[in-house]
């Protein structure tokens, strides 16, 4: 059994008082505006294993719970198959390192990342999309897939050492 405390010093969030209008509604959903306080910084993620399969959920998680920042893993698209225009319609701002079928990470942020970095940016080639990182409000948000290595005497495995070493 799980249990929490609250640390008495964070402010609760503000609830609403009564029913919003339709028109309320509607813009809460388009302003991604985190609704946490303005000191906290929150920062998700999600292995969405296909965001072209997840897109509503994603979205309707994104409009309900309004995080800084959301990384998504295992976007399995190119860049340009990514539903882009759904996150930016809902006031989200998005970032993506895709690959046709397989890995491809995203950054779905509030307001837009700066200093975006995909892949390592150590100018070594990697033929798996695996790891993005972009800044927001001067904090840098690393998002990475890590490999799984599957049997120890596997390419896989090597892939994987070799990609924690790079990592360091």
């Amino acid at each position: 059994m799980m249990s929490s405390t609250k640390d008495k010093r964070t402010p609760e969030p503000k609830k609403p008082s009564g029913h919003a209008s339709s028109k309320e509604s509607k813009a809460s959903t388009l302003n991604p505006e985190p609704s946490n306080t303005e000191s906290q910084f929150i920062v998700a993620t999600f292995n969405v294993n296909s965001i072209n399969m997840r897109r509503e959920a994603t979205l309707a998680w994104l409009a309900k719970h309004r995080p800084t920042v959301l990384g998504l893993q295992e976007i399995k698209c190119i860049d340009d198959q990514f539903p882009r225009a759904d996150f930016e319609k809902a006031g989200w701002h998005v970032e993506t390192f895709g690959q046709k079928s397989y890995n491809g990470v995203a950054l779905v942020s509030c307001k837009p990342m700066k200093n975006m970095v995909r892949g390592f940016g150590d100018g070594l080639a990697d033929a798996q999309a695996r790891m993005i990182a972009g800044e927001l409000d001067g904090i840098t948000v690393v998002n990475c897939y890590v490999p799984q290595g599957s049997e120890v005497d596997s390419d896989k495995y090597a892939y994987k050492l070799e990609w924690l070493s790079r990592l360091r």
